[in-house]
Parts: C-alpha cells; structure tokens; sequence
C-alpha cells in the first residue's frame, strides 16, 4: 500500500486515537485536580468522561463487527450514551440493514455534524436539519485522508460493504443499498 492508502491497522490506529484524546485528557486532568482530596464536581466528571467513552468504544465495535441484529431501542440507547451532542432517530423496518450498518452510517454522519439531528430509515442514514457537510461527506466516501474523520470514515463504509451494503452519499446524508 501507499502512504496516500494506508492499511487498515493505521486507519484503525489514527481513529482510536483520535477519538480518545479528549476523553483521556478530561480523565487525567481531573484526577491531576482531584489530588488526595475527593471532590464530588471532579468525580462527577470523571465519571462521565469514562461512561462517554465507554460507550464510544462499544458503538465502534458494533460498527466494525460483523452483521449484528439489535433491536431499536438498544440501539437508540448507544446512540444517546455514545452520541450525547447527536440526537438520533430510527425507523427500522424488517428489511433494514444490520446494526453494524446502521453504527457505521451514524457515526459517519456525526463525525461531520455532531450536533445535527439524525434520523435512520430502512433507505438510509440522513440529516433531519440542512447541514453544510453534505458535500464533505461525498468528498470524504470518495478517498482517504490523512486526518482522523478521513480515516474513521473509510473504516466505517469498508466494514458496510464487507457486511453486504454500500452506503452512497445523498444529499441528506447516506443512502443504504445491498451489494
């Protein structure tokens, strides 16, 4: 492989990464300020930052599992743990992809608008509010970056066609169609 497409251990390595700078910096520097001293604001966050990323970590393991069946409001759930700045919405009909479709195609389109509203039907992933990152999604479904959302987004639409779907961008978001 290139140094413009790198394997997927390195996309893998710079998502990860990406992704739990900010929770890992908000642990430490809490438990830098909590010092010997208990101090219930601090423990507060502390908690908080790990359940986040917990929860992080669970839904991107959903999204590059293997095809998973799992429910609406399970789903729902990990979406508002994982997700907390991102509300999302599912209608999901029997014929809609797995759940590892559906992790995938949420956090592509909350990585490029974290606080825009999402709503999940069995045609696809789509903003409910007009979002001026439709046309980065098309960019970024179309090539790898050297930056973390590039790299995570790659990821995410690999792991949807090995499970059978490809996720075309639309210009609400993401459409699903069965490989």
């Amino acid at each position: 492989m290139t140094k413009s497409d790198p394997t997927q251990s390195a996309l893998v390595a710079r998502w990860l990464c990406h992704d739990l700078a900010s929770p890992i910096a908000t642990l430490l520097t809490a438990s830098e300020l909590l010092g010997d001293q208990g101090d219930p604001e601090i423990n507060s966050l502390i908690t908080q930052a790990i359940r986040r990323l917990a929860a992080r970590l669970k839904l991107v393991r959903l999204a590059m599992g293997s095809a998973a069946v799992m429910s609406a409001p399970p789903l729902e759930k990990l979406f508002a743990e994982a997700l907390p700045d991102t509300s999302v919405t599912l209608d999901l009909p029997a014929n809609a992809p797995s759940a590892n479709v559906i992790a995938a195609s949420v956090l592509i389109l909350a990585e490029l608008s974290r606080t825009t509203p999402i709503s999940v039907t069995a045609k696809g992933a789509h903003w409910t509010d007009e979002t001026p990152a439709a046309k980065a999604l098309a960019a970024a479904l179309s090539r790898v970056s050297d930056e973390p959302r590039g790299s995570m987004i790659a990821l995410a639409a690999a792991q949807a066609k090995a499970s059978g779907w490809t996720l075309a961008p639309h210009p609400a978001g993401l459409s699903f169609a069965q490989s």
